[in-house]
């Protein structure tokens, strides 16, 4: 076809397209002239129809002269202005004329808005002109506010709820007090039935109230009455095998009772149900015949009281299904080939498959599943043959890519002669297996290649090179040809129409077909299925393989002339091209097309013109393709037209909203279009997605009145259903840990605690062993703490989010360790953007997690700005009044000789990218931060000694590294770094207390006390100012970091063993970090994954060295501290430490 011939059939629906933009443009949708087809209700009264079209309604075919809203009693419909939207949204307004189709479509749009059980149009003569007055008389629909579960006991109520439908905001059409003729209800019921039926509470009942709250809105009582649960108070199970062998004949496996038990998955005290016996047969059922039992037959009964679960299998004759093995058909002497066998000789009568190396017998328990005979109970030759394949493919998968499968299948009579007994064995099915060794690929070759990057292509295919560290690995023969497939269609779609693979021979095989191919140094295999080929290489010296992928990329089409774009008004031509991105002489397929014209779409919906349509046409000289269809172009050379149909642009009318009791509208729409803005699905979609992300709503939808009419009306409303979830909670908590602070390290549990504990423990190991002896036990002093937080997820109806947390803790030797309140209120999406912005109050007595006693009372806020889904930056400030005090001195609130409360001021600056795959026990990925500070505060040391206010200023910042690491084999490897620093206009003042950088215990460096890892120098002598470790402990810089490797032990009980290394160093001037400054540390630890997340950890470290002085004596002059007997206090050398969550 030439290309004017093209263009001009182009043209020709480029004409058409307009004359019907045209003629949608005048005609609005649904309005119906006369007496032609009615289309166009807004036309001049029309003759009257003919008797062929003689209708009831009488609002059809005449002039409307008053439209009205019939009013409601509540709902939408309550307020004048409501119903002038809802006249709107339908299309109906005076002056026109209505036939049938403008008349459904009216009441289909009310009906799509869910407010509405019924519409009813009603027409009355109007007597002061020619035409009728229209009114809409609608049934509202009664919406759930609130739905009130009770009674359950056996079902958290969490569980209970996801079997509910009827959710606040769901349409429930039901009068109160007649709830047993609702369907609705009816199916609530059937569904939590169901439910407990499983659990063996077939007695369970169902109560369920409505009770009106208005004419539309309804609370829902669901109460609960479970009944009786029935329990097997004994268990009976059997194998009763009808026939035995005669004597020194094989006969068939049986079954033991503790077999069956564990089959039957049902203990003495468990719930019995009619799920469950249905369950049990089946599982038997299966099991047998997948040791090769014929027709075993279940009997499962439940019966008595107390309740007997007897369970009875009886059998007559079997299969004996075996499986040989052995790692390679090579004896002393033979050349290390990679098979014994390369054909797959099945169904033949096999000799030479036993020669080679003797096979031994493998245990039937690990390939029972793998064998088809559990799901069909048959055993003839071909079910057997598929046995075999399903072993080859096994095999595959765990990387014995030469692996060897032979079949025997012999069968054997009933009986050998006359009146002879009957074998109970029907015949015996062998399976050989010759592992060959597992082979894992070492590389990816892809001969042909030319175009595109090696790494490009790899990114194409699933299957990838063996990675200490990852998954993969492995040649899995179907997984590579569907790789092959994906990778012809790469290149195909990119404009390489002869693109094909490349084999040895010329068959092209309809199933799977390997074969050697001889090579010097090189045993290479292909592998050929219909056009597609690939190869495995491997050298005799070496066990690995290389997956080869021979392939002709062929030559590219690419545009022979510049694309010829018509039909386009709302775009620019120049700006269409742009987004098109197709030139003359550019490579050409149906990839680039594509992409080009998702950006052409995206830019007409986002401006309104939601069915624009794109139609394309290629044409060449070379090859004309079928039909133009430009995924059908084998030429080098190509061109391409464009047709644009615009169509209609649309805008977004009005917007309703129904289902937010206790949201305020403005969240519902804040992200939406504004009424009169051009109708764009992105922008609704993103709406909506923002919605469900506040994570008040358990559903969101968004319906579009009028977007699926065609042609497209010109204005399109919108409907926001939502359904509210649970927001208010109060959350309950307790826990408890070491206490590890230098200040307490005398401090220990009374001596009744450790004499309970001592005399517990004899006791159990005088009942065991009978001998024991009591020990004096002297424990270290613990925090029992206990939390309580408040949280409301929808404050005011807003999205906003308060929690309240009120956390005490107190040990064995003091009352009131921790007291804290800190509420909080964060604003999700301020000012209508994406930052985040968060108040908090904070009053707080911490005697447990730094060196000093620390009580504060303040105030901070922040600014949080997602930069991308896992980036984020943030501002923020916090100022307080903050006093510092001695352990077990007298609290500042109290005033008297305590220290005064001072203030402190700290705006700071925030950048945060985690990229880890679990924030709570990460597996893999990592996360950086970085932050800086300035710190504004009274000097503390100054007031004391003169009794002068001086003020400190300090800029202190800090990075840090982390990541894990998950090898295929189990084990987690993560680590952790980081250093900070700060500087003064002071010198070298040491930052306050509360800012000061510190090493040592569960969240520094484990196997010291907390915070007790002091400065050294280069000799690795503490600094000889220091005199007390509480007062002038910490750094103004540090550099730590620890790797630690965590191996599940127990992973279905999120039991997992760690072991780590830590290390840091603390200095007052970075120049002052040597390697002598550096302290280490290593341990062992258990972790205890609750609910598989949140790890409990029980840790015990070892420092290195020689332990060391961690504070002088005072009463020592500066220059004798050094000198034996001058040290005030050493390093305890070991610790125990347990605590919530990881170190980092």
């Amino acid at each position: 076809m030439s290309r004017s011939l093209l263009t001009a059939r182009a043209l020709g629906l480029a004409l058409l397209a307009t004359l019907a933009s045209s003629v949608a443009a005048q005609t609005p949708p649904g309005l119906e002239p006369l007496p032609a087809e009615p289309t166009d209700p807004y036309a001049p009264a029309p003759e009257p129809p003919p008797v062929a079209q003689a209708t009831d309604d009488d609002c059809l075919f005449k002039p409307i002269t008053r439209v009205a809203f019939a009013p409601c009693e509540a709902g939408v419909c309550k307020e004048a202005g409501d119903r002038e939207r809802l006249l709107d949204l339908a299309g109906l307004q005076a002056g026109r004329v209505m036939g049938p189709d403008g008349r459904d479509r009216a009441m289909a749009r009310l009906a799509q808005t869910g407010f509405f059980n019924e519409v009813v149009f009603r027409c009355e003569p109007d007597p002061a002109a020619e035409g009728v007055s229209l009114t809409v008389v609608v049934r509202l629909n009664r919406f759930v506010r609130k739905v009130h579960i009770h009674g359950n006991k056996a079902f958290r109520l969490e569980e209970i709820k996801k079997r509910v439908f009827l959710r606040p905001g769901s349409i429930l059409e039901v009068v109160p007090g007649q709830e047993d003729q609702s369907e609705a209800i009816a199916r609530q019921i059937d569904s939590l039935t169901r439910l407990y039926r499983r659990e063996g509470l077939e007695q369970v009942r169902f109560d369920v109230t409505v009770t009106a709250v208005d004419p539309i809105t309804l609370d829902v009582d669901i109460a609960i009455d479970e009944g009786a649960r029935s329990r097997v108070r004994e268990l009976v199970v059997e194998h009763q095998q009808l026939l035995t062998p005669a004597p020194g004949e094989p006969g068939c496996p049986q079954v033991s009772r503790a077999r069956i038990r564990k089959l039957v998955a049902l203990r003495v005290g468990g719930v019995v149900t009619s799920r469950n016996l249905r369950n049990i047969r089946r599982t038997l059922e299966t099991f047998f015949q997948s040791i090769g039992y014929m027709r075993p037959q279940v009997e499962v009964r439940a019966e008595g009281d107390p309740l007997t679960l007897t369970v009875l299998v009886r059998t007559e004759r079997c299969w004996l299904i075996r499986v040989w093995r052995r790692p390679t058909a090579a004896v002393a002497g033979d050349e290390a080939l990679p098979a014994f066998r390369l054909g797959d000789p099945y169904g033949l009568e096999e000799t030479s498959s036993f020669e080679g190396a003797p096979y031994e017998r493998a245990s039937f328990s690990e390939w029972r599943q793998t064998l088809p005979f559990g799901e069909s109970g048959v055993f003839d030759r071909d079910e057997a043959v598929r046995g075999a394949e399903n072993l080859r493919y096994a095999l595959q998968q765990q990387g014995y890519l030469f692996a060897d499968v032979s079949m025997t299948h012999v069968e054997v009579p009933r009986a050998d002669v006359a009146g002879a007994a009957v074998s109970p064995v029907a015949g015996t099915i062998d399976y050989r297996l010759t592992l060959e060794g597992e082979r894992r690929i070492q590389g990816i070759l892809f001969p042909g290649r030319r175009s595109f990057s090696e790494d490009e292509l790899l990114e194409v295919i699933s299957t990838n090179v063996y990675d200490t560290l990852g998954d993969g690995g492995f040649v899995g023969v179907d997984a590579v040809f569907a790789d092959l497939k994906s990778l012809a269609q790469f290149y195909r779609e990119r404009g390489f129409y002869a693109f094909r693979f490349l084999s040895s021979g010329e068959e092209r095989p309809r199933v799977p077909r390997r074969r050697k191919i001889e090579s010097k140094g090189w045993l290479i295999w292909e592998y050929s299925l219909d056009d597609r080929v690939f190869r495995v290489r491997k050298r005799k010296s070496e066990t690995v393989v290389y997956l080869e992928i021979p392939f002709e990329e062929g030559p590219r089409t690419r545009l022979s002339e510049e694309p010829t774009i018509i039909g386009n008004k709302a775009l620019p031509t120049a700006e269409l091209e742009k987004l098109l991105s197709l030139h003359k002489g550019d490579a050409f397929g149906t990839y680039q097309l594509e992409n080009g014209l998702k950006r052409i779409r995206r830019w007409y919906e986002q401006r309104g013109y939601h069915q624009a349509e794109l139609t394309t046409t290629c044409d060449s000289e070379e090859a004309p393709p079928v039909g133009g269809d430009c995924a059908q172009v084998h030429s080098r050379t190509a061109e391409l037209i464009l047709v644009v149909e615009e169509r209609r642009r649309s805008v977004v009318g009005q917007i309703f909203w129904r289902g937010n009791f206790k949201t305020r509208p403005s969240v519902l729409v804040r992200d939406l279009p504004k009424p009169g803005e051009p109708y764009s699905q992105a922008r609704i979609v993103e709406a909506s997605k923002r919605l469900r992300n506040l994570g008040v709503f358990t559903s969101v939808k968004i319906e579009r009145i009028g977007a699926q009419e065609t042609p497209a009306p010109e204005q399109i409303s919108l409907v926001v259903a939502v359904e509210e979830a649970e927001s208010r909670f109060v959350d309950l908590a307790a826990g408890f840990r070491t206490i590890d602070r230098e200040a307490d390290r005398n401090s220990r549990a009374p001596p009744i605690i450790g004499s309970l504990v001592a005399q517990g423990t004899a006791g159990g190991d005088r009942s065991t062993s009978g001998l024991a002896r009591v020990f004096a036990l002297a424990l270290p002093d613990i925090l029992l703490n206990f939390e309580a937080e408040y949280i409301d997820r929808h404050f005011l109806g807003l999205g906003y989010r308060l929690r309240v947390p009120l956390q005490y803790g107190f040990s064995t030797k003091v009352p009131v360790r921790l007291l804290s309140i800190v509420p909080t209120l964060e604003i999700p999406r301020f000012l209508d953007s994406d930052i985040t912005l968060t108040f908090e109050l904070l009053a707080e007595l911490n005697r447990v997690d730094e060196q000093l006693d620390r009580e504060e009372l303040g105030v901070a806020t922040s600014l949080t700005w997602p930069l991308t889904q896992r980036m984020s930056l943030s501002v923020g400030v916090k100022a307080s009044m903050i006093c510092f005090a001695n352990p077990g001195g007298e609290a500042c609130l109290r005033g008297g000789d305590a220290p005064p409360f001072q203030p402190q001021v700290r705006p700071s600056v925030r950048w945060r990218w985690d990229n880890q795959d679990n924030p709570l026990h990460p597996t893999r990925g990592f996360a950086m931060a970085a932050e800086l500070r300035y710190i504004l505060e009274i000097d503390r040391q100054g007031v004391a000694e003169s009794r002068t206010a001086r003020v400190n200023n300090f800029v202190k910042w800090q990075a840090q590294f982390e990541g894990a690491l998950s090898p295929r084999f189990g084990p987690i490897i993560a680590y952790f770094i980081r250093y900070g620093g700060s500087t003064s206009a002071g010198g070298d003042t040491l930052l306050p207390p509360n800012e000061r950088f510190t090493l040592g215990g569960s969240n520094g460096l484990r196997g010291f006390a907390d915070h007790s890892v002091g400065r050294y120098d280069k000799h690795g002598v503490l600094e000889r100012d220091i005199t007390s470790v509480r007062e002038l402990g910490g750094g103004n810089f540090v550099l730590n970091g620890s790797l630690e490797l965590r191996i599940p032990v127990l992973r279905g009980a999120g039991i997992w063993l760690g072991s780590f290394l830590d290390g840091g160093a603390l200095a007052l001037r970075h120049k002052d970090l040597h390697a002598q400054s550096f302290r280490f540390s290593a341990g062992l630890g258990v972790r205890w994954l609750i609910g598989g997340q949140i790890p409990v950890r029980f840790d015990w470290g070892k420092a290195f060295g020689r332990r060391r002085c961690i504070e002088w004596r005072s009463d020592v002059a500066l220059v004798d501290r050094g000198d034996e007997g001058t040290c005030a206090s050493y390093e305890r050398g070991q610790r125990f430490h347990f605590d919530l969550l990881y170190p980092f």
